[in-house]
């Protein structure tokens, strides 16, 4: 699968996929839980460059954000909320890390490149753009970035986008991102990317997972009369299984 992130492609579901978030019902409270994560070519972790600054406390995560807005871009406006994702309650407080205007990239876009303080446990991060003197975000949403097995992560966000994009394309991947149980033998599923075949690719596997009887698109569009074929229902044939892990996969190419 080539690769957070938002576009179609025909390579769409070369590969298997499946979702790192796993969900519980949400409708009924069904104690099965769903896994879907993206499975992708492996490739080596080399060894993040030196963060500008130095840390903080014991231990810190590198971050690299390259930032995109449109004319005017008023970088120098504009800052990071960032704060270790699930970290000890000991960790410095959160404080706006601001871009600069004279501080860019090779793209002519805003770049931080600094150090987060993390507790050993932290794999993740929690990161606002803001304004830098008011409460004032570019998209009202909190975001997380996974960090690598050497804490550290570069990504690049652009204005009025919530997606956080591995390079500087701004090119999301085939993604499933998200899931739930609607009833005993329903699942809806919602993909990154449009896909006009995606129905015929399901598969669901795990002990006791029920076989597929079919997937439907979801009317999501025009009030409901038309598909954005990003939404999916999957109906099964038997009950899913209470307190059971399952995978649901997509290995279908879209023509």
């Amino acid at each position: 699968m080539k690769s957070v992130v938002n576009h179609v492609s025909d390579e769409y579901f070369e590969e298997e996929m499946t979702f790192s978030i796993t969900k519980k019902a949400k409708r009924f409270l069904l104690p099965a839980v769903l896994a879907f994560s993206l499975i992708a070519p492996v490739s080596g972790v080399s060894a993040p460059a030196e963060a500008a600054g130095s840390c903080p406390t014991a231990q810190c995560a590198h971050l690299i954000v390259h930032y995109k807005r449109n004319a005017p871009t008023n970088y120098g406006d504009w800052g990071l909320w960032l704060w270790a994702f699930k970290g000890a309650a000991n960790l410095p407080a959160s404080t706006v890390t601001p871009f600069f205007s004279n501080v860019l990239d090779s793209d002519g876009w805003a770049k931080i490149d600094t150090q987060v303080p993390i507790s050993p446990n932290v794999t993740q991060l929690g990161l606002i753009p803001r304004r830098k003197d008011e409460w004032k975000k570019d998209v009202d949403l909190d975001r997380v970035v996974n960090l690598d097995e050497n804490k550290s992560a570069e990504i690049w966000i652009k204005q009025d986008d919530p997606y956080l994009y591995k390079d500087r394309t701004f090119t999301i991947p085939a993604e499933i991102w998200g899931a739930s149980i609607e009833s005993l033998r329903t699942i809806k599923v919602t993909l990154s990317k449009a896909n006009g075949t995606a129905g015929l690719g399901f598969s669901i596997v795990g002990e006791g997972a029920p076989a597929i009887a079919s997937a439907e698109k979801i009317k999501d569009l025009n009030g409901g009369l038309t598909a954005s074929n990003k939404q999916w229902l999957i109906t099964t044939t038997s009950d899913i299984p209470l307190g059971s892990v399952l995978n649901v996969n997509h290995t279908d190419i879209d023509p």
